[in-house]
């Protein structure tokens, strides 16, 4: 695994946490 798809993976993630707090 590359180091960029880790990163994308990893906001891709955050982005995804976020969105589902703030709907909840």
């Amino acid at each position: 695994v590359s180091i960029d798809s880790a990163i994308g993976f990893l906001e891709l993630s955050c982005h995804w946490l976020g969105f589902t707090l703030l709907t909840i």
